[in-house]
């Protein structure tokens, strides 16, 4: 199966109420056990909006581990396209001293067609155990750790994180994701 490792974005500005995106998207690369796709978002007057990579990986489902990418995916595409957007670091970091944390239950409206949590929800549960937001939220770097289900109970972390907020999603001691978050307009935590 197909499966989401990684997604950066980057807004310079978000949509207006009933504004036309057009998003262009295209590989970028790819190694042994992961390929990238990026995107680039223009607003209703064809100016960009943001930017986005994002990274996949192939799980084997019964064996639970990650395995090569299929053989017929050798020479889809160019390996050499620009990226939309160069990822922040090697790896999203860990949240090593939280500040605040907000337990979270996984409802039954949380839950993909696999009976797992959207991934689209772990961004926004990471961004619950803000106390208030520090500004204008302008990028965000989130690594999928681990899948979790109905009933799950979930912690919400946040802590600073450098040049931005750190955050992490767990259950029973296990990493669901981390993500960092950039703002503009305040200092983080403050």
């Amino acid at each position: 199966a197909w499966v989401t490792s990684r997604i950066c974005v980057r807004m310079d500005r978000f949509p207006d109420l009933g504004e036309t995106v057009v998003v262009r998207t295209w590989p970028h690369a790819r190694d042994q056990f992961s390929t990238r796709r990026d995107f680039l978002l223009l607003g209703g007057d064809g100016g960009e909006i943001g930017r986005a990579a994002s990274v996949w990986v192939v799980m084997d489902i019964a064996a639970r581990k990650l395995a090569p990418l299929p053989d017929y995916m050798d020479g889809m595409w160019d390996a050499t396209p620009r990226p939309a957007l160069d990822l922040p670091s090697k790896a999203v970091p860990r949240l090593a001293k939280p500040e605040s944390e907000t337990p979270i239950l996984v409802r039954r409206a949380d839950l993909d067609i696999n009976g797992h949590v959207n991934n689209a929800r772990f961004p926004e549960w990471c961004l619950e155990s803000l106390e208030q937001w520090p500004g204008r939220l302008v990028q965000a770097d989130i690594a999928f750790r681990a899948e979790c289900r109905l009933g799950d109970a979930v912690v919400s972390r946040t802590g600073p994180g450098g040049d931005g907020l750190l955050h992490s999603l767990s259950r029973e001691g296990a990493e669901l994701c981390r993500m960092k978050t950039w703002w503009a307009g305040a200092s983080p935590l403050s």
